[in-house]
């Protein structure tokens, strides 16, 4: 009595030594590929770090702006009355 076939086919099976070689290759794949997400997620990081800076002097810069041009009309509004009082 011959064993069966898996596949119902007359194929050979790999010897240990090509099992043992797709198990490395396996293995190395899995440890590349995670090396590689872990390289993005550092880059991603980094991208995003530099956007929230940009972000934040922009948010800077339209603050003074702001605040300049209150400080403006402020002094408009307080030097025509300066001038309406020098009148009188």
């Amino acid at each position: 009595m011959g064993r069966k076939e898996k596949s119902g086919s007359t194929s050979v099976s790999a010897p240990p030594v090509d099992q043992y070689r797709k198990q490395i290759g396996k293995h190395q794949w899995k440890t590349n590929k995670e090396a590689v997400k872990e390289e993005k997620r550092k880059s991603q990081a980094k991208k995003s770090t530099a956007a929230v800076l940009k972000d934040i002097l922009w948010m800077l810069a339209a603050f003074v702006v702001l605040m300049f041009g209150i400080y403006a009309l402020f002094y408009m509004m307080t030097s025509k009355e300066l001038r309406v009082d020098k009148e009188l």
